[in-house]
């Protein structure tokens, strides 16, 4: 075997093992154990211990949705294997990343090339804001494995391998367990399907009834919920038309104009750590249009961009970045080969351009600190346990909107003999950020962005 062709086989898998260190990387400090985390771990909890069984997973903000429960299943697998320790969620999430980076390499060569594959996994595997992304563990964050999973299956059965129908049903499945934005992609999905099978025999249209009897399986959980507790979901959709139906052009329009920024912007973060309002962007993406026009390619990416786009701009409720992280791995391949396409003849300035990326990557990576992480509310908690000494005490939150998370599932892990008791005169305080004044003279330490403070009442 020649060198090129080791080389071509054996790049990309150390591309992979390169971005999975990175993203194990000193793991447990920089992953976060917010309200998402803590809501996961405390359903975890439930079915583990409690051994109470649950057909649906964390309501969205959208009141009375909720998502499916295949998410928390899985999850609880990584606490059961980790003594019920919130580590768990962050490995599970950096072990499917792995699965992430198999996939954008494979549908960037099924999209364009080999070259484009790889400039795509390696842009992709060093991203900072992506690595961020993958440490940050929620549902939501399946949604770049479950964009890609759906897009590959409808490539691989355009080109004939009819058994990734099922593949796509499964997928389509699991995005109910995911986001909601995932599910807007299926309509995508299957108009593609439908007309690459389009005057296919029988035997395709069994094979697509066995996809309709897996899809509903993977969803049966949440089916069941809704039957059996009067369709609340349903209910919730039916809320929200109405703020939805209300259409003003001129709102609708900031909507769509401001989340194209969203877009744009973000995608310029996840490959170059800053952004430039978008222009950079709107410049590559404009050239691809006319590039592409006439080429399939194209239609993938419109079909994936356009109806998940569209939607959340008559969306009333605030649009965060995440909602769009179906659409930021695509964002990177058409980069990627727009770059290819570019400089494919100038190698030296590609090596360069690339070579800066990485740095650039790398520099933010690197100066990176999470004050809230995991591991300095673990050591805050196991200090007030040193500090109490067996006795029972008080436990009080002295912390800005939102940030008192992830405390208590810790105090019940470790079993903290803390208590509610007003006659208890000992107390704990816990102050996010540490920055915080109080009463200097009472005793205190600090755990990088978390203070705990020491009261005998």
């Amino acid at each position: 075997m020649t060198l090129k062709r080791v080389l071509v086989y054996c790049l990309p898998l150390l591309v992979i093992l390169l971005g999975l260190a990175l993203r194990f990387y000193h793991l447990e400090n920089v992953s976060g154990f917010d309200y998402d985390q803590e809501t996961a771990a405390w359903w975890v909890k439930s079915l583990l211990v409690d051994h109470k069984i649950s057909a649906i997973g964390q309501e969205i903000s959208v009141g009375g949705i909720h998502i499916g429960p295949w998410y928390y299943y899985l999850l609880s697998l990584f606490y059961w294997l980790f003594k019920l320790d919130p580590l768990a969620a962050s490995v599970m999430t950096t072990l499917f990343s792995v699965l992430t980076m198999i996939l954008v390499y494979r549908v960037g060569r099924a999209l364009f090339n080999r070259q484009t594959a790889l400039l795509s996994l390696l842009i992709y595997a060093l991203s900072y804001r992506v690595i961020f992304y993958d440490h940050t563990t929620s549902p939501s964050n399946f949604s770049m494995l479950l964009s890609l999973l759906l897009l590959y299956s409808v490539i691989q059965v355009h080109k004939g391998k009819l058994i990734w129908v099922v593949v796509l049903a499964f997928a389509s499945g699991l995005a109910f367990s995911v986001h909601p934005t995932v599910v807007l992609l299926i309509p995508s999905a299957i108009f593609l399907i439908l007309n690459t099978l389009r005057g296919k025999r029988l035997a395709n249209k069994v094979l697509l009834m066995l996809s309709v009897l897996v899809f509903l399986l993977v969803i049966s959980p949440l089916l069941i919920f809704e039957v059996r507790h009067g369709y609340p979901t349903l209910a919730g959709i039916v809320k929200l038309a109405p703020e939805t139906s209300n259409f003003n052009f001129s709102v609708s329009l900031i909507h769509l104009l401001t989340n194209l920024k969203t877009i744009l912007e973000n995608i310029e973060i996840l490959i170059l750590t800053t952004s430039f309002n978008g222009f950079l962007s709107f410049f590559i993406f404009a050239v691809l249009v006319r590039k592409l026009y006439h080429q399939k390619v194209l239609h993938y990416f419109l079909l994936w961009f356009l109806p998940l786009f569209l939607i959340l701009s008559f969306y009333p409720l605030h649009v965060p970045e995440y909602y769009f992280l179906p659409i930021f791995p695509l964002g990177i391949i058409y980069f990627s080969y727009w770059l290819y396409a570019s400089l494919r003849t100038k190698k030296i300035i590609l090596v360069g351009l690339l070579g800066g990326i990485f740095l650039l990557n790398l520099y933010r990576f690197m100066i990176y600190s999470n004050g809230l992480g995991l591991t300095y509310k673990k050591q805050a908690v196991q200090y007030i346990i040193s500090e109490s000494r067996g006795e029972k005490f008080r436990i009080s939150y002295w912390t800005d909107l939102g940030l008192y998370s992830g405390f208590e599932y810790l105090f019940y892990l470790y079993r903290v003999q803390k208590t509610d008791d007003p006659t208890i005169v000992r107390r704990f305080v816990i102050v996010v950020p540490a920055n915080k004044t109080g009463d200097l003279t009472k005793k205190q330490k600090s755990f990088s962005g978390i203070k705990v403070v020491e009261e005998n009442l």
